[in-house]
């Protein structure tokens, strides 16, 4: 009650995030939310389909796809390496399965990505490239979570959205949200989503979706 209790007393406060929420010794999966992205707009995603169509595995791994993406010079940004590093270190301290939008896990390293893919499933946009929301990626998630009978879920997102982040996975998959130690704050000047480059923008863009989620009850 009382971690619940924390995350709603900053839900209408755009501007403060949570470092740290319970215990990441409960954790039963890792859930890691992109923020922005250097190249590859909204309006060319449907190309990433052409990527798991050439590399994909019949074993539904992405490890391959990941790697031609390098190769072909995606570039993630650094709020999502920063990300990614985060879920590197609650992966060292004890593995568990993890959710990551495509964005993050392109921003693993490489060398960990090859040893570790087997606990990795990376949630892509649909095969129309249409634009991936954070309650659509957590309604993809859903039923392998519910298979895997997990209740529990580390969440990792950038500051400016992980209240937000871990609301909406409580409502959405009726999880236990755990924030594990992480402070990533930081904005990108090339990001090709204009609401992640600079915070003023993306407080107004925040501020609007809290209100719509409380509408919608989606929180």
């Amino acid at each position: 009650m009382f971690r619940l209790l924390q995350l709603w007393l900053r839900y209408p406060l755009c501007w403060l995030g949570l470092t740290r929420l319970g215990r990441y010794e409960d954790v039963q999966a890792i859930i890691a939310i992109a923020f922005g992205r250097n190249n590859l707009p909204e309006t060319e995603l449907n190309r990433l389909w052409e990527f798991r169509q050439q590399f994909g595995q019949a074993n539904g791994a992405d490890h391959l796809a990941i790697a031609a993406l390098r190769d072909k010079g995606f570039n993630p940004g650094r709020p999502n390496h920063g990300l990614a590093t985060v879920v590197q270190k609650a992966m060292a301290r004890s593995r568990r399965f993890c959710y990551l939008q495509w964005e993050v896990a392109t921003a693993l390293d490489p060398a960990w990505y090859n040893l570790n893919w087997r606990w990795v499933k990376v949630i892509w946009p649909a095969n129309d490239g249409a634009y991936l929301s954070t309650r659509d990626i957590l309604l993809a998630i859903k039923p392998e979570m519910i298979t895997r009978q997990e209740t529990e879920a580390a969440i990792i997102a950038h500051q400016g959205m992980i209240v937000r982040v871990a609301l909406l996975a409580r409502r959405q998959l009726g999880l236990n949200p755990i924030i594990p130690e992480q402070d990533i704050n930081e904005f990108d000047r090339n990001s090709v989503q204009p609401w992640t480059r600079q915070r003023w923008a993306w407080l107004k863009r925040e501020t609007l979706a809290r209100a719509h989620h409380l509408l919608h009850r989606w929180v």
